[in-house]
């Protein structure tokens, strides 16, 4: 049996007695057959009415459908009586007969006591079960009972002792008094606490412990903690004469039928420290120690309740995730703290530097002067740019900043950081490492960025990308080798869209590596397609830079070409130049895994100024693509045809090739034939087209030639014949995965 209430050693006594059934009720807002109200139920009492634990478990309340019909409703009325009654303690004792587990009914006597509050709730039920059905037991099983029921009262007497050892150890100060606030009891941690001894404050009133202003409150303070039941923080005069604040609690019993009452207190300076240092904590940035966004918002908030106008800066570290990939967290946690230091060190007394999150900073200036704002903006700038000692490796960041002045720019915190982190947006856009003031016009802009984002999702949604096809062929004899696949997108409303109107917003979405697939898959199809026409067609597709930081991106080019039959030398993958500024190890682990599996990889752009010769030694590049500012100025310009001669000589080298881009007049074809480039691409053999226009121009013939037939009439080149037409395999420079050419 277990139960839920009272002294346990109380009750292990209990259970020893046999042939007596015990129950025990802790009662919940005096009703014991309340639901909250708990029975239990001791073993013995079980087989005294012939029912298992699983019929009758604890917690399980008196069941009234088993007494006789004859005797139920005066049963019912002992107990009830009995529970109604206000006094201290309320006995009852009845016989009356119940059904047994064995079906027929037999002679119960019970005998229990209710304990009540000083209020007259009852709080607590216990009693016995005595079998009466044999009469010649009767006698002795009444003297059984008696004697439980007197133990009981020793056992309370008991736990009193218990109590008052608890006490003697426990941290909080604990206070008894009589109904009349005589102290009864007093502990040494009221002693710590206070200052008072017990032999001080025995017998003597609790008055003496309230602060004189709020004595004559102390009834009302004192029902006020018996009804909450909860804790209060309360004043109390110290012996030495200071006033403590405690955390108390009360509660309430009845000894000797008159009304006790216990005062539990501790010392709530502990927990106002803790308060504070977890508040200073809410608003504090863990790594930095720098004030944190909320921190921030509180500030501004302030600030802007003051009146004054002054300067608000967000900083974003431009590079910052490319260190943190790279070099890993720790290296990125340590770059932030030397940036936090070096930004400080920026400021004046007065101004506020706080940890926006992730990579982004505020700052607060102390006045609205745009032009020290300015000042700041340049210096943070300059300081964080400056290279990083972080171990012993050197690493190094930016920073771009975005500027608003209150109250001009917003007159709440979050329209304020708004307009700064939209400056901080078009300082981004514009290059980084660069600041920029917020503008109304801005606001407008950044307004359509987010229009054309939800544009872009239901684009996606609805299938309105599509792809045009370019083609590529030998400048020699203007036969066609192969397709670049160009992304357009056909606007319901607007028709087809420029590539540079939607491609930036598409790059910074979210779903573009979704895209890049879709890009991927289609134009694999269309490619498997065209070489049953042409077996040796080849298919140039552009990746977005954030499908080589996806180490499973090898894995899904591999099953779209399996999907489609499509071998992997009639891909090429093409990279922008700029993409070599974040190419990490995980970057070029998956380029490295591309090549392997046989698809070819082109660096677009090559020579436009972001790239260098020692680039080429880690990428595993197959193709160099002329970049058109050179091929359109090489006629007019000595640079530029230097430039297109320099690209042609590094070409060379084994394994790779060049194909030149943007060719639209003869004069250039004939300058680049002469040049020796072999390949080439622009307007002047064709625009991008759609896939039908493509193939009604470029592919119907091979309909008309068997592949014996075609050494002279191919609409392939020379060097793609390689390999044997229908074979499926080709060198590998057949395959180009362009990525550049993708927002041509």
């Amino acid at each position: 049996m277990t139960f839920k209430s009272g002294n346990p050693e109380v009750f292990r006594l209990l259970g020893e007695h046999a042939g007596v059934g015990l129950w025990d009720c802790l009662v919940v807002d005096g009703d014991p057959l309340g639901p909250d109200s708990f029975w239990s139920w001791s073993s013995e009492y079980r087989r005294l009415t012939g029912v298992t634990m699983e019929e009758m478990p604890d917690g399980v309340r008196p069941r009234s459908h088993r007494y006789h019909p004859d005797d139920a409703e005066a049963t019912t009325a002992a107990f009830l009586n009995a529970v109604a009654d206000s006094g201290p303690i309320s006995r009852y004792d009845i016989n009356f007969r119940m059904l047994h587990g064995d079906g027929a009914y037999r002679w119960f006597r019970a005998i229990g006591n209710v304990t009540h509050d000083a209020a007259g709730i009852a709080t607590r039920i216990c009693g016995v079960l005595i079998d009466v059905h044999e009469s010649e037991t009767a006698a002795e099983l009444q003297r059984h009972a008696n004697r439980e029921v007197k133990r009981l009262a020793q056992a309370h007497a008991a736990s009193q002792e218990r109590f008052r050892q608890i006490a003697a150890t426990s941290p909080d100060a604990i206070v008894c008094t009589d109904k009349n606030g005589i102290i009864t009891f007093w502990n040494d941690a009221a002693t710590r606490g206070l200052g008072f001894t017990a032999r001080e404050m025995i017998a003597r009133n609790i008055l003496i412990l309230v602060p004189p202003d709020m004595r004559s409150a102390s009834h009302h303070l004192r029902r006020q903690l018996m009804e909450s039941g909860k804790v209060h923080e309360l004043d109390a005069l110290h012996r030495d004469g200071r006033r403590i604040s405690i955390d108390i609690s009360l509660s309430t019993w009845l000894e000797d039928d008159e009304p006790c009452f216990g005062f539990i207190g501790r010392d709530a300076s502990e927990r106002k420290a803790k308060e504070a240092l977890l508040a200073d904590l809410a608003r504090r940035d863990p790594l930095t120690e720098l004030p944190n966004r909320a921190a921030l918002d509180y500030w501004i908030e302030a600030r802007l309740a003051e009146g004054s106008p002054f300067c608000v800066l967000m900083v974003d570290l431009d590079g910052f995730k490319e260190v943190n990939d790279t070099f890993g967290h720790e290296a990125g946690d340590a770059a932030l703290k030397i940036a936090a230091e070096r930004m400080a060190a920026c400021l004046r007394d007065g101004d506020l530097l706080a940890r926006f999150g992730g990579d982004e900073f505020g700052i607060v200036l102390t006045d609205g002067d745009e032009s020290r704002a300015a000042s700041v903006a340049g210096a943070v700038i300059r300081t964080v740019s400056l290279p990083m000692e972080i171990e012993t490796m050197q690493v190094a960041i930016g920073a771009s900043v975005g500027i608003a002045v209150a109250p001009r720019d917003g007159r709440h915190a979050a329209a304020l950081l708004s307009a700064a982190d939209v400056a901080l947006y078009a300082s981004k856009k514009g290059g980084r490492g660069c600041f920029h003031r917020f503008t109304p016009q801005l606001r407008q802009r950044a307004v359509f960025n987010d229009s054309i984002q939800c544009q872009l999702r239901r684009a996606v949604s609805n299938g309105e990308f599509e792809l045009f096809y370019q083609p590529q062929y030998h400048i020699c004899d203007h036969r066609m080798i192969g397709a670049e696949a160009l992304l357009r997108w056909r606007h319901p409303r607007e028709g087809l869209v420029a590539p540079n109107s939607f491609l930036p917003s598409l790059e910074r979405s979210v779903f573009v590596s979704h895209v890049g697939d879709i890009v991927l898959e289609k134009a694999c199809r269309q490619a498997a397609n065209w070489r049953r026409l042409a077996p040796d067609f080849r298919m140039a597709v552009n990746l977005f830079a954030v499908q080589l930081r996806d180490r499973n991106f090898p894995g899904r080019v591999s099953a779209i070409l399996a999907r489609h039959g499509l071998p992997a030398a009639a891909l090429e993958l093409e990279l922008p130049e700029t993409l070599r500024l974040h190419m990490t190890a995980d970057m070029t682990a998956v380029l490295s895994e591309l090549t392997e599996m046989g698809v070819g990889i082109a660096l677009d752009d090559f020579g436009t100024g972001h790239a260098s010769l020692s680039h080429l030694q880690h990428i595993p590049l197959t193709r160099l693509k002329i970049d058109r500012s050179f091929v359109q100025g090489m006629m007019s310009s000595t640079v530029d045809a230097a430039a297109v001669e320099a690209i042609l000589l590094i070409g060379r080298r084994p394994g790779a090739s060049v194909v030149a881009e943007g060719i639209e007049t003869q004069e250039q074809e004939e300058q680049l034939l002469m040049e020796g480039c072999s390949v080439g691409q622009g307007h002047l053999f064709g625009r991008p087209m759609p896939a039908s226009d493509f193939a009604a121009r470029f592919l119907s013939q091979s309909l008309k030639h068997s592949p014996s037939d075609r050494p002279t009439e191919s609409i392939l080149g020379a060097e793609d014949n390689a390999a044997r037409p229908g074979s499926g395999q080709l060198p590998p420079s057949c395959l180009v995965l362009d990525a550049r050419s993708l927002f041509q």
